[in-house]
C-alpha cells in the first residue's frame, strides 16, 4: 500500500468574524460550535500574555476599535 487512510479533524476559528458579523448573527453554524475550557495554569498565562498586547484591549491613540472586546 502506498499510503495509508489518515483519519483527521479540521478546526476553524472564526478569529475576524465579529468585525464583519453581529452577535445575533444567525450565519454561523453554533450547532458546530465548540467550547474549550482552559486549566487554570493556562487561563493565567493567556490573561499574561494579553495584558503584554494593550491594543488587543483598548482603544487606539485615534480612536481605532481595539481588535478584542474580551
Amino acid at each position: 500500500m502506498a499510503a495509508a487512510p489518515v483519519e483527521t479533524h479540521r478546526w476553524s476559528y472564526p478569529i475576524w468574524m465579529w468585525h464583519w458579523m453581529t452577535p445575533y448573527d444567525e450565519r454561523p453554524p453554533r450547532s458546530r460550535a465548540v467550547r474549550m475550557p482552559l486549566p487554570e495554569r493556562l487561563r493565567v498565562g493567556k490573561e499574561k500574555a494579553l495584558a503584554a498586547f494593550v491594543s488587543q484591549l483598548v482603544p487606539g491613540p485615534n480612536g481605532e476599535d481595539p481588535i478584542s472586546t474580551r
